[in-house]
């Protein structure tokens, strides 16, 4: 089983060993207000249980986000430099943004990466940008269902990664993003578990070293859950990771034996 921890709040799930006699001998050192289950709210997130799994909701944070009154001649102005008002509204956008696509929007997380690299040489397109990302967060439900996957070792950790060289920054910097599946595959359920977009640190000279470090991430990402796993299940889960990409370059290269151009 596991605990997670915020504040003075806890969440815990696990098998039915761990339910019926670890969390009571907690409770008895911890004293709680009110325990929930299967619907309720947490740290801002409505969750449902029920037999086919979890949907982790943040649809009411997302309706109670304010889109700022901005001035369409203001607007017009695409190539000005934000003033200190808006830069700050810019912030606002891309902490709102954050939040939300790190749990139930991963549609939407290069559109963040691609904002939060902007606040020292964004101008008013930049603004005009943000203004149109949030009106697509609010336009589409925000949540993320999560399949019962059942046995766990009939499963795997499934990982999609993706690059694009030099689209950030006025063609400077690149951009990389993974998504992490745990997929049962006999019975094709799944449940995405974590993903990510942004900057890669290096600087690199290709597709192909974008969509390596790109997947890098993702690998280093995925081998972290994995032993996560292990250590949650006392070792009787070690799933296998597969790796997914799109670029045929990466993945031979990965295979080559040839000595390689670029480090």
């Amino acid at each position: 089983g596991v605990v997670g921890v915020h504040v003075d709040d806890f969440l815990s799930a696990g098998n039915d060993q761990f339910m019926n006699h670890i969390i009571p001998k907690v409770l008895q050192d911890f004293t709680i207000g009110k325990a929930e289950d299967q619907i309720f709210m947490y740290t801002g997130f409505k969750l449902t249980q029920d037999s086919n799994g979890i949907t982790l909701d943040q649809t009411d944070y997302v309706e109670n986000i304010e889109l700022l009154d901005l001035d369409e001649n203001r607007l017009k102005m695409t190539n000005a430099k934000m003033f200190d008002n808006e830069l700050t509204f810019l912030r606002m956008y891309a902490g709102s943004l954050n939040w939300a696509v790190g749990a139930t929007r991963p549609d939407l997380s290069f559109d963040m990466i691609s904002l939060s690299t902007q606040f020292k040489g964004g101008n008013v397109a930049t603004l005009k940008q943000a203004h149109s990302v949030m009106k697509q967060l609010k336009k589409a439900p925000a949540f993320v269902r999560i399949s019962n996957l059942e046995n766990l070792e009939q499963c795997e950790l499934w990982c999609f990664s993706d690059a694009a060289h030099r689209n950030l920054n006025n063609n400077t910097d690149s951009a990389g993003g993974y998504i992490m599946f745990i997929v049962n595959i006999k019975s094709g359920n799944c449940a995405p578990i974590e993903w990510r977009s942004n900057k890669i640190k290096r600087r690199v000279s290709s597709t192909l070293g974008a969509e390596v470090l790109a997947l890098v991430n993702a690998l280093d990402a995925a081998i972290g859950t994995r032993d996560q796993l292990a250590q949650i299940t006392a070792g009787k889960v070690n799933l296998k990771i597969k790796a997914i990409t799109d670029n045929k370059s990466a993945r031979d290269t990965i295979y080559s034996e040839k000595a390689l151009d670029q480090k």
